[in-house]
């Protein structure tokens, strides 16, 4: 050590390439989502549990991420409490955002649909399998676009085909949209028919989004 340097370290984070160990797993992926999300702090079995390991992974998971400085423990009791360090430059400028931006992915996607056909679409409907939380890697992102009776449909229509080929390239992915007018979407809702029993079961009406996030875009 040469005079007058001062060394410091009690953590062990790759200072090239840092995101390979700290998302070098779908379990420690899991585990940030669940602990950026929720209130907490949380006990490794509700990790566990959220995410779909088994205890020993888990803890292993748990003990790699705490060692690279992304998440704290403090002793509860019998237990430990996870918690992320939001101090962290990692998590505060990179996993935090990453993670709120994919849990705005599927609003921004329907945005797209609200900003293209403007105030003839009354609302935007998430359907299938995504819906459901059940969607793959091969998996369709489905919606139901409900425009204004009177609207010129066949322009609507053509104006969302644009708009679902765009989103495919932007967000990676096949985009599916069917429009309907609002008596059309009612009678076969009511109807209850075939994909609209599903459809009404299960679709989630998507927000539009605000007057200052429109001027954004």
């Amino acid at each position: 050590m040469t005079r007058g340097s001062i060394i410091f370290n009690n953590k062990d984070m790759k200072w090239n390439n840092a995101l390979d160990e700290v998302l070098g797993s779908k379990l420690k992926i899991r585990v940030l989502r669940h602990l950026s999300r929720g209130p907490g702090p949380y006990t490794g079995r509700d990790l566990a549990r959220a995410s779909g390991y088994s205890h020993t992974q888990t803890y292993k998971a748990l003990a790699e991420l705490e060692t690279l400085g992304v998440i704290t423990r403090q002793h509860a009791g019998t237990s430990y409490l996870y918690s992320l360090d939001k101090g962290n430059y990692i998590v505060s400028h990179i996993l935090l955002p990453a993670i709120e931006a994919e849990r705005q992915l599927i609003a921004e996607l329907a945005g797209r649909f609200y900003t293209g056909l403007g105030q003839d679409l009354i609302s935007v409907v998430l359907f299938g399998s995504v819906a459901r939380r059940a969607d793959d890697p091969d998996s369709d992102i489905d919606f139901i676009l409900v425009v204004r009776d009177g609207s010129d449909l066949d322009s609507l229509e053509e104006t969302a085909s644009e708009v679902c080929l765009e989103a495919a390239v932007e967000f990676g992915g096949s985009v599916s949209a069917f429009a309907f007018t609002e008596s059309e979407y009612d009678r076969k809702l009511m109807d209850g028919k075939a994909m609209w029993k599903d459809i009404k079961a299960e679709g989630i009406e998507m927000p539009r989004p605000s007057r200052e996030d429109a001027s954004v875009e």
